[in-house]
């Protein structure tokens, strides 16, 4: 069970809702990426590039970009105790790309609260379901 994040970027990136994205434009090469993530975070693993992986004390985070060698969209699958925010909102401004908080459907606000605190919330009443008498 994960969080997901969806990586876009149109031409404009100004789409007010996400019903408003016409059409999504290139975000990177597979490599490009690669050498990004590995450059902000020495210790991803970007074995193979079109699942790249993130891991922390606080959280893990797959990076599914696909098989194709270039990037229109990337599915950030997070797990752990603590929302990632300034992860999503560094790739955010490299790529100059947006977030889509699959939760809640809406353009990420780095402002606001997302939906990781009510996804969290979800998973541990899950995982615990079956840990109390």
């Amino acid at each position: 069970m994960s969080w997901d994040v969806c990586l876009v970027k149109t031409n404009t990136n100004s789409e007010q809702s996400v019903e408003d994205i016409a059409e999504v434009v290139d975000i990177a090469t597979r490599e490009e990426f690669a050498e990004l993530l590995a450059a902000a975070y020495p210790d991803s693993n970007c074995d193979d590039l079109s699942w790249l992986i993130l891991n922390t004390d606080s959280f893990s985070i797959e990076f599914n970009v696909g098989d194709e060698p270039v990037i229109d969209s990337i599915m950030l699958h997070i797990r752990g105790s603590e929302e990632p925010t300034a992860v999503i909102q560094t790739l955010c401004t490299a790529l100059a790309c947006r977030a889509i908080d699959t939760s809640t459907g809406e353009f990420m606000d780095f402002e606001q609260p997302s939906g990781f605190s009510e996804w969290k919330t979800y998973r541990d009443k899950i995982i615990n379901k079956g840990t109390t008498s």
